[in-house]
């Protein structure tokens, strides 16, 4: 109900009233409910765990695994905005041809510029550094040579969401091949991919939420997930982009990338281990 009252304003031109309400929201504190917004005003969905899903697709030489995520976590319902990374980074460069909006998911982040800016998040809500769940390099320097933290997932801190909270988060409760079903006739609903885009980001939110309340699960920008921490490997991104076709924005699509690499059209949302209520 939050998500979808939210895509109505912003689609009257109310933007400006949806963020004034979720500052006010995110104010109250705790409430219970699945949903919260935090000081930065962006508004979070909680799954509570233990909760099992279908991951993957069926292919010729794989089935769909059956997954189970025993804790519970929330996760951002809308990609990192311009405007809110900007807080973190007033230097930041947005690629403008791209994101031509400050409410246009963030452009030309790497693996490691998210995972930094979880731990300012965390600084903002002060939540202990013991919860946190990256460690710089002996730099100083989220870069090669930094740490995830074993036990991360114990953690309270905010973090990239793994690619199986990814994904559920992205079927909310299907199998088929799109969040929503299997028309791709309604996916221009949905998402914003090359059959709709005009080659550009656009604001987030403006495209229906999922049954879980996230919008641009699928195209806007790719997310990346949370992973590994070598130049040398790679991490995933998942939900395809507004440069991307739409059988590259399914729910079950994954690509590869180096951490330190940068794209017209990486982004990223924050999750974190969450427990609904005490």
């Amino acid at each position: 109900v939050h998500s979808a009252s939210g895509w109505t304003l912003r689609n009257w031109r109310q933007a400006d009233l949806c963020k004034k309400i979720d500052i006010e929201v995110g104010k109250a504190g705790r409430q219970e409910r699945r949903w919260f917004v935090n000081s930065q005003g962006q508004t979070f969905a909680v799954i509570n765990g233990p909760v099992e899903f279908l991951m993957g697709e069926k292919t010729e030489t794989r089935e769909p695994k059956k997954v189970t995520l025993s804790h519970s976590f929330a996760v951002a319902s809308h990609e990192v905005t311009v405007e809110q990374f900007q807080k973190f980074r007033r230097d930041h460069k947005h690629d403008t041809r791209y994101a031509q909006q400050t409410d246009s998911p963030v452009n030309g982040v790497s693996w490691y510029d998210a995972v930094a800016y979880c731990n300012w998040l965390n600084e903002q809500e002060d939540i202990p550094k013991d919860q946190w769940c990256y460690e710089p390099n002996d730099k100083g320097e989220y870069a090669e040579g930094m740490k995830i933290t074993a036990d991360f997932l114990s953690r309270t801190g905010y973090r990239l969401p793994t690619e199986d909270e990814w994904e559920f988060m992205c079927r909310a409760g299907t199998t088929s091949t799109y969040g929503f079903g299997e028309p791709v006739e309604l996916l221009r609903s949905y998402a914003w991919y090359v059959g709709n885009s005009e080659s550009h980001l656009w604001s987030v939110g403006m495209k229906l939420p999922n049954r879980f309340g996230a919008y641009d699960m699928h195209g806007n920008a790719f997310e990346w997930c949370h992973g590994v921490v070598k130049n040398l490997d790679y991490c995933l991104l998942r939900g395809g982009s507004f440069n991307y076709r739409s059988s590259d924005v399914r729910s079950a699509v994954r690509f590869v990338f180096r951490p330190d690499n940068r794209y017209i059209a990486y982004g990223f949302r924050p999750a974190r281990t969450y427990h609904l209520f005490p």
